[in-house]
């Protein structure tokens, strides 16, 4: 099953190989939790409890604002999870992502994930738990390395991951609601390219 905007995106893709056109991605837009939470209007008011897994800072919560009426942050880094607390989080913890999610029983209707994908390399493990941590109609909201293939180790020491590949881990487990393609850094003076999505539990 293709679904428009991924067929739309298919073709962005294709002509960014085709004209190695830099300039064009330079002009999107570079800052990712603002992008995320916009893609999110329109999917619902409020979310009563959200997980954001490599939460970082804090700032996803941040650009959410008063959208959410619990949150729950999940990192490997204390220092990073001072800051965060700063942000509103009713709860964190200093754990890894895959492991954390494992062991939670609670049910969310948000999961957020950006900049932390990019540390996986197969995603389906995650993205089962992910999916049976979301209550029916929840949402999923995340950024990935754009890569050619299902997904590939940089020499950046990072992942990245295909639009491909997605799109089948989210077959018969979610609807894509949202992709969209974006700067998300910079390395060595390059872009990096990253696909951001927004899926739904089916």
């Amino acid at each position: 099953m293709r679904w428009p905007k991924v067929k739309q995106l298919e073709a962005i893709l294709e002509t960014v190989d085709r004209r190695r056109d830099v300039r064009m991605v330079d002009t999107l837009e570079y800052d990712i939790p603002q992008q995320l939470v916009a893609m999110l209007d329109g999917c619902a008011d409020t979310y009563m409890e959200a997980l954001d897994l490599g939460c970082g800072a804090g700032q996803v919560l941040a650009a959410l604002e008063r959208r959410v009426g619990r949150a729950t942050g999940v990192d490997t880094s204390g220092t990073l999870l001072e800051r965060a607390a700063q942000c509103g989080y009713d709860a964190l913890t200093q754990d890894d992502v895959l492991e954390f999610c494992e062991k939670c029983q609670t049910r969310f209707d948000l999961v957020l994930a950006t900049n932390v994908l990019n540390y996986f390399g197969e995603l389906n493990r995650l993205f089962s738990e992910i999916h049976r941590l979301l209550v029916p109609g929840g949402h999923f909201a995340f950024s990935v390395e754009r890569g050619d293939r299902s997904w590939a180790l940089q020499e950046s020491g990072r992942f990245s991951h295909g639009l491909s590949y997605l799109t089948q881990l989210a077959q018969e487990r979610f609807d894509v609601l949202d992709c969209r393609m974006a700067r998300i850094g910079n390395d060595g003076g390059r872009a990096v390219i990253g696909l951001l999505q927004v899926w739904r539990r089916l």
